[in-house]
């Protein structure tokens, strides 16, 4: 999925031991300079390296070939200027102008201008290219010079939050390239701190450092991105030294043993990436809100986050919203017990809903049994092992479930287009309070069953109060209002339950002091923030 990075690649740990770590005529494998990094990649994620597209590809690469106008840590919940020197609001909040940096140029060392800018929003004008929906907020986006001018129909406070998700491209690279969406973008150019350098099936990917990076040049040369068949021999490869950091978290049940090396460090943190199992409200039996309610209720959290996830990860908000955005998190629903593990409580909402315990153990109504379908991750151990703990679970409250397993993208195909009962997947959500729930939560965001969504309403949930309260919070300034409405927003959720919630994480990581020192603990380690400074011991 777009969030939690699709990821299962095509070499062994074996395999590459044997191959003595080719990495390509680009490097040398003994190179002093090159920083190797691990990560399940299926070969479809490379299919296309367009940072417009929300599958057939890899995410986590354009962070470090592209850059945007802000970055948002989520280390601190707290927004950096990138592409950006500043932003400012006027027009009562319909108009900011966001002033470039001076000097800052592509790998190929021409200038960043404005037009880049507007060229590519403008791409965004394809829904395809706009999965949070802002130009249903945008009226234009003009520029001149290194002043860009975003023009809004109606008041949108997170505008910088959103800048913060487009990665900015080249328009003279792309305006030739026919339609933006369909370009595969084999040798993309960007400004982030990394240039691409090749990509060798099933092997690696290699980047060199961009001596003209507004971000600064990284004291790494190359940066060998190495891919593997799962998450164990991703682990392996960093246990063996191999890799000094993996580029999207680690197989969890490996982190101990990592850790009984002396050079190897965790971080972990809170974030925006939230996980649990989607219910398509529109099926049979899940469009009942206390069997929904039923099922969030038999899922143990506590058990995930320390059996499942070995502590790497955190309690989830039962009204969605990260902790991360402090300021507006609903307390009072975080800390219910109205939403934690019950089973008793379960079996009640299923009675309330009008289902008794058959002689099979399930419970059923009308002759009908509920019985779901349930998607997770292939490749995944710990995924795996989560969904059958939360398929005993509900076994426990009557519900049968039938564990079906599918690729991260397969996942997304899935959820999208709604061919599915339960599907557990994770998602980074937008670095805004709002769209960080509307672009799950808004009628506008989702779609009939067997049509792709234009959002990320992937369970089909709707529910106009909710809309009407996302409304008001786009169209408010006053803090007190903003609190209140966002509490409204987390308990309409909450008691809802489109999805059961797991547990919420913004990474949890391993990484290797043996060889590289340097690494700015500020901001997540496998970001290029936080390996700018990485350097030889």
């Amino acid at each position: 999925m777009r969030g939690f990075t699709s990821r299962i690649g095509v070499i062994s740990v074996a395999a590459l031991l044997a191959m003595a770590m080719p990495l390509g005529s680009a490097i040398q494998a003994a190179s002093p300079v090159t920083y190797s990094m691990g990560d399940q990649i299926v070969p479809a994620q490379m299919a296309n390296m367009n940072p417009f597209l929300q599958t057939g590809n890899w995410p986590s690469l354009f962070r470090y070939i592209y850059n945007t106008l802000f970055y948002f840590n989520p280390v601190n919940g707290r927004l950096v200027p990138q592409l950006a020197a500043k932003g400012q609001w006027s027009d009562h909040y319909l108009k900011y102008t966001v002033t470039l940096k001076q000097g800052a140029k592509w790998q190929t060392g021409a200038p960043i201008t404005a037009s880049d800018v507007v060229y590519t929003y403008d791409v965004l004008k394809n829904p395809l290219a706009d999965p949070y929906g802002l130009w249903n907020s945008l009226r234009s986006v003009s520029g001149h010079g290194q002043q860009v001018t975003f023009t809004l129909k109606h008041m949108l406070l997170g505008l910088p939050a959103y800048l913060s998700t487009v990665y900015i491209v080249p328009r003279s690279a792309w305006i030739h390239a026919g339609n933006p969406v369909d370009n595969l973008n084999r040798h993309p150019v960007g400004s982030g701190p990394f240039e691409f350098v090749q990509y060798r099936p099933g092997a690696n990917i290699v980047l060199k450092r961009n001596p003209h990076s507004v971000m600064g040049v990284p004291k790494i040369q190359y940066l060998n991105i190495i891919m593997y068949s799962t998450a164990e021999a991703d682990s392996l490869a960093e246990q063996k030294g191999i890799v000094a950091n993996t580029a999207n978290g680690i197989a969890m049940p490996a982190i101990p043993t990592l850790l009984k090396n002396p050079n190897n460090h965790l971080q972990k943190f809170p974030g925006l990436m939230n996980f649990g199992v989607f219910m398509n409200t529109k099926r049979p039996g899940l469009n009942n809100v206390d069997v929904r309610l039923a099922i969030a209720s038999a899922i143990d959290h506590q058990a995930l986050i320390t059996k499942g996830e070995l502590g790497g990860v955190f309690r989830a908000n039962p009204g969605w919203l990260p902790s991360i955005f402090k300021q507006y998190l609903n307390r009072k629903v975080f800390s219910s017990p109205a939403y934690r593990f019950n089973l008793s409580r379960a079996r009640n909402l299923l009675h309330k809903a009008g289902y008794k315990m058959g002689a099979n153990g399930y419970m059923q109504k009308n002759g009908h049994i509920l019985d779901f379908t349930y998607y997770e991750a292939s490749g995944a151990p710990a995924q795996e092992k989560e969904a059958s703990m939360i398929q005993g679970w509900l076994k426990q409250i009557g519900i049968k479930t039938q564990l079906r397993l599918a690729t991260w993208p397969e996942l997304t195909q899935l959820a999208s287009s709604g061919q599915y009962d339960l599907l557990q997947d994770g998602f980074v959500l937008p670095p805004d309070p709002l769209s960080a729930m509307s672009s799950m939560f808004s009628s506008a965001a989702t779609a009939p069953l067997g049509k792709n969504t234009p959002g990320l309403n992937y369970t089909r949930y709707t529910n106009p109060k909710l809309d009407q309260i996302f409304a008001r919070i786009a169209a408010t300034t006053d803090p007190a209002t903003l609190r209140s409405l966002y509490d409204q927003a987390q308990s309409i959720i909450a008691q809802s339950a489109p999805i059961a919630l797991m547990y919420n994480v913004g990474d949890h990581m391993v990484y290797s002091t043996r060889q590289f020192v340097g690494y700015d603990t500020q901001y997540p380690l496998n970001s290029p923030y936080g390996l700018l400074s990485a350097h030889l011991k």
